[in-house]
């Protein structure tokens, strides 16, 4: 894969943690640095134990070869992931969302709950980039600072314009999941059989 390709795959991920962190900017009425890190630590260890936690499961299916061929089967399996989540992105900004607004400080438990559901679906998308070979520390230090931009900048979308902007949010993360997926397809599962 691309160093683009992962670029779309992991900003695809933190999309929707984007999203809920702009309802809870949207809310608060001043931005305080402390809870603002606290978010940004909390979030970032959850979304990477889901990662690798769908990765390392992947990755050692293909170590000890259950796949026949683990770039090929892993890039089909991997861009119908990509293309599944790309399309729950565009449900998801069809869907009408209630934001109960009102005035509070950011507090982890409120938004966590959201947070965990989202990851569930970046546990499948470290699975597919365990069947495809992605390197540890690569993902690792990506998915830190993407999720670390994603938490400040969502907060940040959310305080200064509300979150009248959500849906555009999961457009973008739609597009990112379909281009990434169909780029996989084109590219790996289509060349390797022309």
């Amino acid at each position: 894969m691309t160093w683009l390709e992962y670029l779309l795959i992991f900003t695809g991920i933190s999309v929707e943690i984007f999203a809920i962190m702009q309802r809870e900017g949207a809310m608060i009425a001043k931005i305080e640095w402390k809870a603002l890190g606290i978010a940004c630590a909390v979030i970032t260890a959850i979304q990477l134990a889901f990662f690798f936690g769908g990765y390392q499961i992947c990755n050692t299916l293909a170590e000890h070869d259950y796949l026949s061929n683990r770039m090929k089967d892993g890039a089909i399996v991997a861009s119908f992931v990509f293309v599944f989540l790309g399309i729950r992105m565009i449900y998801k900004s069809i869907k009408q969302l209630h934001v109960d607004e009102h005035r509070k400080e950011i507090k982890v438990r409120e938004y966590i709950r959201s947070v965990v559901v989202s990851n569930f679906y970046t546990f499948f998308a470290g699975s597919a980039c365990g069947l495809l070979g992605t390197g540890y520390c690569f993902a690792l230090t990506n998915i830190i600072v993407i999720t670390v931009l994603a938490v400040i900048g969502g907060v940040y979308t959310g305080y200064r314009f509300g979150a009248e902007s959500m849906k555009r949010s999961f457009y973008v993360g739609a597009v990112l999941y379909l281009v990434a997926g169909v780029d996989i397809i084109v590219r790996t599962v289509m060349g390797a059989v022309i």
